[in-house]
């Protein structure tokens, strides 16, 4: 282990080590013979003095300030194509008995943490708490049996499989799988898998990073992960043992990992880990990665981070960390920026009965680069009517002094929640993206959304893509149900309009469930028009009546 510190003129402080890793396994799906799909459960209870509770202070004073209207106003007048809805199906095991019956399991966890990703040639690789579903979205059918965590990683040790994330990477055609085990400081582990081809019932190397890297008494938490052209990285925060993660919180980790050893099954690999990441001498917390919007950028990353606890605020922390590992004068930025629009803790969920959903805090939870912009989405209340909203924000002039702004997008019944965005443009003058997201009100329980967003800067009308099927009740000591902890999205790279998705439902028996989309937003075609200027004759492209020069 190199480690090394900096500290700026800027009051930037953060910690710079050398890891290796070993690898773990090779882990062949295909001789998985016995998997009991354990699931996961995880339901906090607010007690007196909890940070559960803590936080749930914030909101009821959030509540006083912005008391929630008993009808809400839509933020937005929408206008132009809506997203088009294709295959659209539940995440399912089915299971054939020894007397030929045939019984089905929908799947789903405790929260689900939904994550997806989707191959050029049409593999869903979609996980939840605590599983894997591999679907062929060309015949229609199950690649593999779902799989539990459990069984993928039974050579570790440890007892809970959890935070899982998915993506794949159109570069080399491979997919990449991460997970959780364990929330103790002398098991905690970050599992990363990298699959050896593109099929993922094909062998898959994994390496193990630890959850406690410095021997203390913390363990990772809540993990984001993005690709490059050449690197992994990995985000997650460090959580005191014993202790809830709204106070036990203890500093945000990014893991940065040579991808091209991994997916080679190297024996051991060399990764660079920022730690102590503090502005001001302060924290940094929840850090998300930026990813590539139409194909995977760098070698530069990009990371956000809020005031996720505040009542109101107004700042975004921009982080980038300036080249590969291998770059010895790479150094991770932070820049802090005022948006046009604040945001804030939001209101939960309603349902149609006593039980709210957990809407937890305004982290960022979604976000892109592409064309020199950055989106990104969180949950923030709307202060107008006190509903739960979607805050799409947007930075730009990365290279200069960047410009932060935003946009709430309220309904008029609903309570919005855990959105995701991904980038659906097909050329480079292009905006356009698809935001998924969960909604719930009294009278619409918990259910799947999407709407699209334009070059021009509107947005089409909220479609459904999944309704309620009953209401959430799985708690019976507390009157707060979870939901998410993330919304899963990713744009298929060779259909460069369309974008799979994975939300959260309610089913009849009280559950939680897991239902996938795919969505097609129509394709945006550039109108090239010649106009004279005070210079010369340049050429500009048009959206929609909007005029953008190329």
């Amino acid at each position: 282990m190199a480690c090394s510190s900096f500290v700026s003129a800027q009051d930037v402080s953060y910690d710079k080590t050398v890891i290796t890793v070993p690898k773990s396994a090779v882990v062949d799906l295909k001789q998985v013979d016995v998997d009991w799909m354990p699931k996961l459960y995880n339901v906090e209870m607010p007690l007196p003095g909890s940070s559960r509770y803590m936080l749930n202070q914030i909101k009821q004073q959030s509540a006083a300030k912005y008391p929630r209207k008993e009808m809400g106003i839509q933020s937005w007048n929408p206008s132009g194509p809506e997203p088009i809805i294709g295959k659209s199906f539940p995440i399912a095991k089915t299971v054939i008995l020894p007397n030929d019956t045939i019984i089905q399991y929908i799947a789903g966890g405790t929260p689900n943490d939904n994550t997806l990703a989707i191959s050029d040639s049409g593999i869903v690789l979609a996980s939840f708490n605590s599983s894997i579903f591999v679907y062929d979205t060309n015949r229609d059918t199950l690649v593999m049996p779902i799989t539990s965590f459990t069984a993928f990683s039974s050579q570790f040790p440890g007892t809970t499989r959890f935070d899982p994330k998915t993506l794949y990477d159109p570069i080399e055609d491979r997919f990449i799988l991460v997970f959780l085990i364990d929330n103790f400081s002398n098991s905690s582990l970050i599992v990363v898998g990298f699959s050896t081809t593109n099929d993922p019932s094909d062998p898959w190397n994994l390496y193990a990073l630890p959850g406690n890297p410095f021997n203390d008494t913390t363990w990772t938490d809540y993990p984001a992960i993005a690709v490059t052209k050449d690197e992994l990285f990995i985000t997650g925060n460090q959580i005191k043992e014993g202790v809830s993660w709204q106070v036990g919180f203890r500093g945000s980790l990014i893991w940065q990992i040579d991808k091209q050893k991994a997916y080679a099954g190297d024996t051991a690999l060399t990764s660079t880990l920022w730690s102590n990441i503090r502005l001001n001498d302060t924290l940094i917390r929840n850090l998300h990665l930026v990813q590539g919007g139409s194909w995977p950028a760098g070698p530069n990353q990009y990371l956000l981070s809020n005031r996720n606890f505040s009542i109101i605020n107004d700042s975004i922390f921009l982080l980038e960390i300036t080249g590969n590992q291998y770059d010895t004068s790479s150094i991770l930025k932070i820049q802090v920026g005022k948006s046009n629009v604040p945001y804030g803790v939001p209101p939960k969920g309603r349902q149609d009965h006593i039980d709210s959903m957990a809407t937890n805090d305004a982290r960022v939870l979604g976000a892109f680069l592409e064309n020199g912009e950055i989106q990104y989405v969180s949950v923030t209340v709307d202060t107008l009517t006190g509903f739960a909203a979607i805050y799409h924000g947007f930075i730009n002039d990365l290279d200069m002094t960047p410009v932060f702004t935003a946009t709430i997008l309220v309904d008029d019944s609903l309570d919005l929640g855990y959105p995701n965005i991904a980038y659906t443009g097909s050329n480079s003058c292009s905006r356009q993206a698809i935001i998924g997201l969960d909604h719930t009100s009294p009278e619409r329980n918990p259910g799947v959304s999407a709407l699209q967003y334009h070059s021009n800067g509107t947005y089409s009308k909220l479609i459904s893509l999944k309704e309620a099927e009953g209401p959430i009740k799985k708690s019976f000591t507390v009157d707060e149900e979870r939901w998410g902890d993330y919304f899963g999205i990713q744009r298929r790279y060779n259909e460069g309009n369309t974008v799979w998705t994975a939300g959260f439902y309610g089913k009849a028996n009280n559950s939680n469930y897991t239902w996938i989309s795919e969505l097609t937003a129509e394709e945006e075609l550039p109108l090239e028009v010649s106009i004279t200027d005070a210079n010369d004759m340049s050429k500009y492209t048009v959206f929609d009546g909007s005029l953008s020069a190329t």
